[in-house]
């Protein structure tokens, strides 16, 4: 296990509501070449699977039976504090591990999206194929699935909230994605959100 990149504690405050949020959201494919933030990627990431209750592991997404069937990641092509390369988000510790070093928007825009390759950061949202399948058996898929959802949907509306622009894509070849980004065997990329500042 590398070293862990501690990020800025997540604001508990924002200055958009959640129906405001709600009322705001849209997909968005074009981003300014303006970098994120470390404190940009540090919301992001806290709602995907930030810890909101440390005393019992929970986090920002549900979870069926609180098992924590994802993994988040992060590409960081453009973030200022950050090399390029592929992080893995680790909750309790609110920071990130770099899993492959190296910018990755050549390899990324062959996915079938340009916008993979053309964002600044995109958040991975990934699913824990072991853990589901021992955990739910014939249910692993739906409750991944379930799980993937919401963690998706709070990527959005924060994204939305802190007037960043963003796209939930899941149409892409998963196994290219999971060697592209250099996971492993057992996870599968489900989600590719690129994200970036509105153009």
């Amino acid at each position: 296990m590398g070293d862990i990149i501690k990020l800025p504690p997540a604001k508990l405050k924002g200055t958009m509501s959640v129906e405001e949020a709600l009322h705001a959201r849209r997909s968005t494919r074009e981003y300014a070449t303006t970098a994120l933030k470390l404190q940009d990627v540090s919301q992001l990431l806290w709602a995907a699977q930030g810890i909101t209750a440390a005393a019992k592991g929970l986090r920002t997404a549900p979870s069926p039976i609180a098992v924590y069937l994802v993994q988040a990641y992060l590409v960081a092509g453009n973030v200022e504090g950050l090399k390029p390369g592929v992080y893995s988000y680790k909750p309790q510790n609110h920071g990130l591990e770099l899993v492959k070093s190296g910018g990755l928007e050549a390899q990324l825009g062959t996915l079938g999206q340009q916008v993979f390759g053309a964002a600044p950061a995109l958040v991975v949202i990934a699913s824990l194929d072991d853990k589901a399948s021992k955990t739910f058996g014939d249910f692993a898929v739906r409750a991944s699935s379930l799980e993937i959802g919401h963690v998706a949907e709070n990527v959005a509306l924060q994204a939305t909230a802190m007037g960043l622009g963003l796209v939930t894509a899941s149409g892409f070849d998963n196994g290219k994605a999971r060697d592209i980004l250099g996971l492993p065997a057992s996870e599968t990329p489900v989600y590719l959100i690129p994200v970036g500042r509105m153009v």
